[in-house]
């Protein structure tokens, strides 16, 4: 559950980036990371195939949860920042 929490927040939270090709590259190699970390746990038999399902739906719920309410809260109380041209993600 927490790595595929943390592996699909970061994956959402790349999105505004994914216009750059390694961005994406990142992206999905962290939910592959996830998947391989859940398969390893039913490999070393740690856990079940229901309970790594269990808690990749649960992980992925929480972080989507998460952040709508960074959004929420980033477009309630955010400052606008300047643009930078020497910013290495234009």
């Amino acid at each position: 559950s927490t790595t595929f929490s943390i592996a699909f927040f970061i994956f959402l939270s790349l999105k505004r980036f994914s216009k750059h090709n390694y961005i994406q590259f990142v992206r999905y190699g962290l939910l592959f990371w996830a998947a391989l970390v859940s398969y390893s746990r039913v490999y070393m038999g740690v856990h079940y195939v229901g309970d790594i399902l269990a808690g990749a739906t649960a992980g992925i719920l929480i972080a989507w949860f998460v952040f709508w309410i960074y959004n929420v809260l980033e477009k309630r109380f955010s400052v606008p920042l300047q643009k930078t041209s020497d910013s290495f993600l234009e």
